[in-house]
Order: C-alpha cells, then structure tokens, then sequence
C-alpha cells in the first residue's frame, strides 16, 4: 500500500498415454473439472470457449520453467487440466474444439504476490480508500493473472467476498489469495488501519482473520518489533505467511524475527539510515537514500547475504516505482479504465509530475529505480528469492493490465532476460505460495490456468501486452470483453 507521500517520494508508484508417441505427456484424469461450474450471464459473456476438451494447436510453449520455448507445439485441455503437451499434430481428440495457435505462444497464468482489490478515494477527507472488489478482478484475469494474492487491505471482508463471488462464478477473476489487514502501529497515514501496540493483540488479530479465511498478514510502516514479532510467532503456529511493507523496524530484524517476505525492496530498507533506532522511522532525505542504495555499498551487501541467508522473500514492485517516469507505465488505456473523476485528477496528478519544475525531482526519482532494479538484479544473483507485484494504488498509473505487463518489461530491464522474467512472475511466486503442483508451469496435471497471446515475448518482453485468451480452470476469457466488462469504473 502506497500514501500519498510515498507516491510523491516516488515519482508517483501463477491413462490415453499407451494410444501416444512417447514424445507427449499424458495422465488419467481423476477429480472433477470446475470448468462446468456455472456462471452468472454476465460472465458467460465474456467466456469464448468453455468445452470439456480444448487443443491448441500450433502454438509456441513457454513453459515458465525457464526453459526455452517450445516451437510449433501443441496442448491438450480436458475438465480443466492441462492432459497433453506434444509436438503439433501429436496430440488428437475427435470432440476437442480446436484453437490455432500460429503465430501465437502460450505462457503459465501469472501469479502476482503484490495486488489490491482498493482505490484512493479522490475526494476523502481525511485521506480514505474504497473497496474495488468487483472491477478490478476481471481487469488482473485480462492481464493474464490467474492466481493474486492480495498485498493488504482496509476491509478484509470485501476481499474474502470477492474470493466468493469468483469461486460462486458471479464475477471474473483470478484465484485470491487474501491478506488480512494492515498490522500497523501508531502514526498510520490513513484513520482506516487498526493501530496496534500491544503483542496479545496482534495474536488475536491473526487468530480471528485466519479462521475468516485470510493466509497473509501485512506489516505496515509503524510497526514495533514486539507487535511484528508476536504476529509472527502466531501466523506460523497456524500456517500463515508474513510480509511487511516496513519503516520502524529494519529488514534485518524483520528477517531476524523470521518475516517471511519483505515487499518494495532496497528502496524500503530503513538498515541503510544512520540514525535508525527501535521502533523509529529514521529522517532521510531522498538524495541520502538514493546515494546509499547502490549495491556496492558494503551495508547493501550485507543486507542482501542477510536477506539470502534468513531465506527472506523480496517483492519487486517496479511498476509502483516507475508509474510517471517510463513510457511502459502507465498508458491512456489504463486512465481509461478509471472513472470520470478519477482519471480527471489521475490524469492532472500525472502532468503535474511531469512537469518542468519537477524535472531535476525526476532525475532522481529514475536513478532511484535504477539503483532499486539493480538491487533487486544482485539479490538474485546472490541466491534470494524474488516474487512479482505490481502495487496498483491510488494515484490511477498502477491499474492492471498496464502494471501486469509493465512489471515483466521492467525486470528485463533491470537485467533478467524475458524467460527469467515470466518464470518469475509465475512458477517462482507459486512456489512462495505453496501453490506449484496445481499452477505456475504448463505441466501435464497441473490446472489449464494458461495466457494465449500475439507474439513472441521470450524475444520480446513487450508482447506480453498482447494478451488474446486467458484460460482459468480451462475456460478461456477474452481479454479485450474482460477490460471492456469494467472500463471506466474503478474509483470514485
């Protein structure tokens, strides 16, 4: 979750094989296919294929492995599972409907780890968001998202009912996996997070948001090391993660306190201020920090063996980061899915930060990123694990597609090549998640949660924006009707 001063201190920011050649992979099928569920008329709509068996034909195969791609590959559908990966013309099935993949390539459905079902009310006062639980599922499924997990909210009921209204068919959308509400302590930005100091508290807090159905938590910047801690210990005893979106405690106590996944990255470490104490956001100003954010700075490398050696997950949120200040992101079609008075502020918010009076604050606002995606390049290298997010909040330039796709393009950018990009933004966040037997690699047996799209994106990362179906549980969504479902609807 990102507060205005934040943004501004930002620039803005998953028994046929005998009848086979022994090249295809083939298994019996044994549980019951949710891709005969029923849908609500609104979403049948939007659904272009819905039958028992679909094969894709002709189609390039990136299976998010890493792996390079599979040419002129074929896949096998059945009651929603992947049955069949093969060579083209290798796979048959006489009541399969078949789809011409030419031309085309076929990816794993991203799983994003930092998402919001929110939006900044424009007009609160005092500062306050809205829940956005019925547009913005469909618009993070048209961007090939088919498995999220929410990164904090103000109304965790709302999300758990979004999660609802997916799985009951009523609305479109990827699987949510739901975080509870903000642990914050005092000194919140915004009056809708509960402000806690003591440990008990924070125990009870967790105890009562996992029997509602919650699987994360999210530390907030306030946080004291006695509170994290307690939800912590707590979480684990239950089989809960952790993340943090920190400030008064550094990344090396939360690693210490065994957080599981810090989000943002370097960018968010307060370790590197010099008059950080306990439970205390440090002062440091924006040209401080990023002077202190390049990795050949000993405390950067120390805290990245820190990071690698408490096995910390890091969530690189780069569209956050970048929104305002790369042409990647965000781009008028994402304005346009917004309100009329949202995209009016949005859009004036945007020039007003472009502006030539901004220009030297933009410099170092890019270099920030720069230094951040460079970080984020180290870190793996060294051994950490890195999931994907994109932070859509409340300024209008984070609103998926446009974060979705920006996030891959801008890890390229940062160095990783197109097929590390995807197969961390899909196979990688599965396995945080605990999610990779059913999703995030195209696997014979795994669910068909799968993106078609235009193009070549393991050469070029840019034609990940050139999404045509996406396949959740096998059931294929148009993803131009999925943004047209909601467009102009999000905020206020």
């Amino acid at each position: 979750m990102t507060n205005t001063n934040y943004l501004e201190s930002r620039g803005s920011r998953r028994a046929l094989s005998n009848l086979l050649p022994a090249t295809i992979t083939l298994i019996a099928l044994s549980i019951s296919s949710v891709s005969g569920a029923q849908y609500h008329d609104s979403v049948e709509r939007l659904i272009v294929h819905a039958g028992p068996e679909i094969l894709i034909d002709k189609v390039r195969v990136i299976d998010g492995t890493g792996a390079p791609a599979m040419e002129a590959a074929s896949l096998l559908l059945k009651d929603g599972l992947i049955v069949g990966v093969g060579p083209s013309g290798t796979l048959a099935s006489e009541t399969a409907t078949v789809i011409d993949g030419t031309g085309k390539t076929v990816l794993p459905g991203y799983v994003m780890l930092h998402e919001h079902l929110v939006y900044l009310n424009p007009t609160a006062r005092p500062q306050a968001y809205t829940t956005e639980h019925i547009p913005m599922p469909p618009l993070y499924l048209a961007a090939g998202s088919t498995t999220i997990r929410t990164g904090g909210t103000f109304d965790g009921d709302a999300d758990l009912r979004a999660r609802a209204l997916i799985e009951e068919g009523r609305i479109a959308g990827p699987d949510l996996h739901i975080t509870a509400p903000f642990i914050e302590g005092p000194g919140s930005f915004s009056y809708q997070m509960r402000e806690m100091t003591d440990p008990e508290e924070a125990r009870q807090f967790v105890r009562y948001w996992v029997r509602a159905g919650a699987t994360s938590f999210k530390a907030y910047m306030n946080v004291s090391l006695a509170v994290l801690g307690a939800a912590i210990d707590e979480a684990h005893k239950l089989g809960a993660q952790v993340t943090g979106h920190l400030c008064s405690v550094s990344f090396r106590e939360a690693a210490e306190l065994g957080i599981d996944n810090l989000e943002h990255g370097l960018i968010d470490a307060s370790d590197l201020a010099a008059d950080k104490t306990e439970d205390t956001c440090p002062t440091m100003d924006a040209e401080e920090r990023v002077r202190l954010m390049d990795v050949a700075n000993p405390a950067v490398q120390d805290l990245i063996a820190t990071l690698v050696q408490e096995n910390v997950t890091v969530t690189s949120t780069l569209p956050v980061l970048a929104a305002g200040l790369h042409p990647a992101i965000p781009t008028q079609g994402a304005f346009d899915l917004l309100s009329p008075r949202s995209r009016d502020i949005a859009q004036k918010r945007w020039i007003a930060y472009l502006g030539p009076e901004r220009a030297e604050q933009a410099t170092l606002w890019r270099e920030e990123l720069r230094r951040e995606m460079a970080f984020e390049k180290a870190f793996v290298e060294a051994g950490g694990n890195l999931v994907i997010g994109t932070d859509p909040t409340g300024w209008g330039g984070t609103i998926p597609p446009n974060s979705t796709h920006a996030a891959l393009i801008l890890l390229v950018e940062a160095g990783f090549t197109p097929l590390e990009a995807i197969s961390l933004a899909t196979l990688n966040g599965a396995r945080f998640l605990g999610v990779e037997d059913e999703v995030g690699s195209i696997e014979v047996g795994k669910r068909a949660n799968l993106i078609l799209l235009d193009g070549t994106p393991d050469r070029t990362i840019a034609d990940v924006q050139h999404v045509e179906l996406v396949f959740k549980d096998g059931v294929a969504f148009d993803a131009d009707a999925l943004i047209e479902s909601v467009r102009g609807t999000v905020g206020r």
